[in-house]
């Protein structure tokens, strides 16, 4: 069997230090990181896998932040962000 990479939209906003998460197979958000301009952003970006597209969440971070750690808790639709940076570092 062979693989093969397969080219999907791109985000709206390009971003390095950021976490992932994924929903019921269908949705995959990108979460928080920094901005091709190096600042800290607190926008989510949903990735609907059906449709190839992408769109801003309806929430956002409470503070924009990066380089953080992200856990998923299992059947529930909830994730807790842990440590990372906010810029008082």
């Amino acid at each position: 069997m062979q693989q093969t990479w397969e080219s999907l939209a791109p985000v709206a906003v390009p971003r390095t230090k950021f976490c992932v998460a994924h929903f019921d197979n269908k949705e995959i958000l990108i979460i928080g990181g920094k901005d091709p301009d190096g600042q800290r952003t607190d926008s989510i970006e949903v990735f609907d896998c059906s449709l190839n597209q992408w769109r801003q969440a309806d929430f956002r971070l409470r503070k924009p932040r990066s380089g953080f750690a992200l856990v998923q808790l299992k059947n529930e639709e909830k994730l807790i962000i842990i440590g990372g940076n906010d810029g008082r570092v």
